[in-house]
């Protein structure tokens, strides 16, 4: 019976705000902002959109057997044709890998980020860790301390890879846990919610329900696990008391890409989701607005072309997804050599 409540309201919500905006009260953003980061007083972020599309663009041809064709539909950033890159990668750094928000709901069905693209990056020389452990629906600061843990429990140091939550994650060991200072020598964020969610300032019962209702609708069933603070603590104004206090390590280098979809380029089971971000920009993936997403101090890699999901989520290969989370398709592999490539250049490279 509460769970039928809680659809109702977020329902009744979305309504609401639809009608409002029908009669002109709330008028949706229709211009584009980007590029753009919104950062803490005194932070800088460093463009480099260019040449991580030249990255990307001279791996795509031999990944998954060449079928993604050009580069151009991927990223914002439009670069000319580039010298194929397919050398092996030599680094002593081990790669750790960490889901977002309700990533049970995605890994109970055995859907985790970046598979299968991680078969083809170990050929290529990359080791990555075991799995991190963390909880969906946990706070930041409860699953930093489980990634510190991971951390004593293996050896070596670490390029960490955060999608969505799992970069705020990361960021919360990096700040309060001295191990994670130190073997974490490299922070990605993949459509991180660094500045938070729009969609967790609706308030936690109904950001519940909205995510759980993608869930659904994506074909992965109901998710009925329980919230342990991790989604108030998306909240705009949570993300932002952290990011004014962020001091990573000086030796800390990070980056961050955002998505950005528009509404037809956006999965079904996330369409709802955009509509409800619709009203604050249209340079969003669904979850994400574009210029919040990036973490102060860091490296931009651009803007990918594609949904929340989609930049690393492989829900098209998954047999319980592939045909109703219709936009995922997107070429995840060559994004993830890309970024390892393009983290692991030479010191002064340009």
């Amino acid at each position: 019976m509460r769970r039928v409540t809680m659809r109702l309201a977020f329902a009744a919500l979305l309504a609401v705000v639809e009608t409002a905006c029908t009669v002109g009260l709330v008028p949706r953003v229709n211009y584009s902002a980007r590029p753009m980061a919104v950062v803490p007083l005194g932070s800088t972020v460093t463009d480099s959109s260019e040449a991580f599309a030249e990255m990307f663009c001279a791996v795509l041809p031999h990944t998954d057997s060449g079928k993604w064709g050009r580069c151009g539909p991927y990223l914002e950033t439009q670069v000319g044709p580039q010298t194929p890159v397919d050398t092996s990668l030599s680094t002593p750094l081990k790669v750790m890998l960490v889901g977002g928000a309700f990533s049970e709901c995605f890994e109970d069905k055995g859907l985790y980020v970046f598979e299968p693209s991680l078969e083809h990056l170990r050929a290529h020389g990359i080791v990555f860790g075991k799995r991190v452990k963390i909880g969906g629906t946990a706070t930041p600061m409860a699953n930093a301390r489980e990634i510190a843990q991971y951390l004593r429990d293996n050896v070596g140091d670490y390029i960490a890879i955060g999608h969505s939550k799992g970069a705020v994650d990361l960021m919360a060991a990096i700040q309060y846990h001295d191990i994670a200072r130190e073997r974490i020598k490299v922070l990605v964020s993949v459509a991180g919610a660094i500045g938070g969610s729009r969609l967790s300032d609706l308030g936690v019962p109904l950001g519940i329900m909205g995510f759980r209702d993608a869930v659904r609708r994506a074909g992965l069933g109901n998710c009925d696990i329980e919230d342990h603070g991790g989604i108030a603590s998306l909240q705009r104004g949570e993300r932002y008391r952290e990011l004014r206090a962020w001091k990573p390590p000086v030796a800390l280098r990070s980056y961050s890409i955002v998505g950005v979809s528009s509404y037809d380029r956006t999965s079904k089971p996330l369409q709802l989701l955009w509509r409800r971000n619709e009203y604050y920009s249209i340079d969003q993936d669904s979850h994400i607005i574009a210029e919040e997403g990036v973490i102060p101090g860091g490296e931009f890699l651009g803007v990918a072309n594609a949904d929340h999901w989609a930049l690393a989520l492989p829900m098209s290969e998954h047999l319980l997804t592939a045909k109703k989370v219709d936009q995922n398709p997107f070429p995840r592999t060559a994004l993830l050599e890309a970024i390892l490539r393009y983290v692991l250049r030479p010191a002064g490279t340009p």
